[in-house]
């Protein structure tokens, strides 16, 4: 069944739904949750995710953005990938430019030795991404899990971490799951056609605070400690190089107030 979460939008999302699906909500194949404020990506997801697993009969759990368009064989590719291994615990979606329809918006996450996350094949024609093959982990947008993987992971009663609100929680289950033992795919052939930004696209400066400040809580929560000698001169340098860049496109503040953030509230973690 589908769980429509609404985070206090103002555009009558949720009147629509609940007018238009009825019978469907009546038959128990949608429930709508509609917060009494805005829970950000993270914690509107973990509400959804909660009901969803309060079902023992529940074993696989899908997010989707608002800003999407799903092809019809999407849960059906997604399913029969995760059915491949056991080990499998997450499958990243095939998401493709709304406009551009061949072209890849991201095919799964990857992660650089300055431990940045970014999305596979961006720009790129979608048959270069043709394979079933393991990647770092899902994006968040159109994302595929296992239950015993979400159960694994889960951090209290977080499966993406509420903190964060948006911005590198996909990143950060993910990794998550690698450390222990959870491989995730690529499903080729489950597409989602993607808009991006369609929430956040007005507020750039913020976006980009949340993003760096969340970068840096996701390296302190799970670099390993071997790595850290190999990482940490490149973490550094992409911080030192990227600066000039934010100085000319006018996010210079946001992204110094965010990585300041992001290491003095790290030792929370």
């Amino acid at each position: 069944y589908v769980i429509f979460v609404d985070n206090a939008s103002t555009d009558g999302s949720a009147g629509f739904v609940k007018e238009a699906y009825r019978r469907k909500i009546k038959n128990r194949q949608l429930v709508v949750v509609e917060n009494g404020r805005n829970y950000g990506f993270a914690e509107g997801n973990n509400i959804g995710i909660r009901i969803a697993l309060s079902d023992r009969k529940t074993g696989y759990v899908a997010v989707l953005n608002n800003d999407t368009e799903a092809h019809k064989e999407w849960i059906e590719e997604l399913v029969k990938a995760a059915n491949r291994d056991k080990k499998i615990g997450s499958v990243a979606s095939k998401i493709l430019d709304f406009k551009k329809r061949n072209v890849v918006d991201t095919c799964g996450i990857m992660l650089y030795a300055d431990c940045i996350g970014s999305g596979r094949g961006y720009g790129e024609y979608e048959s270069n991404y043709g394979t079933a093959e393991e990647v770092f982990g899902a994006y968040g947008a159109a994302a595929f899990y296992k239950r015993e993987m979400l159960e694994d992971t889960k951090l209290g009663e977080d499966f993406f971490d509420s903190e964060y609100f948006t911005f590198q929680e996909e990143l950060d289950l993910s990794w998550r799951a690698q450390l222990r033992g959870w491989k995730c795919v690529l499903a080729p052939e489950a597409k989602i056609f993607h808009i991006g930004s369609g929430t956040f696209q007005h507020m750039a400066k913020k976006g980009k605070y949340l993003l760096e400040r969340n970068s840096i809580f996701t390296i302190v929560k799970n670099l390993q400690p071997e790595l850290l000698q190999y990482c940490l001169p490149r973490i550094i340098l992409y911080q030192a190089i990227s600066l000039p860049f934010y100085m000319i496109n006018g996010q210079f503040f946001a992204v110094i107030k965010g990585r300041m953030h992001g290491v003095l509230n790290a030792g929370k973690f």
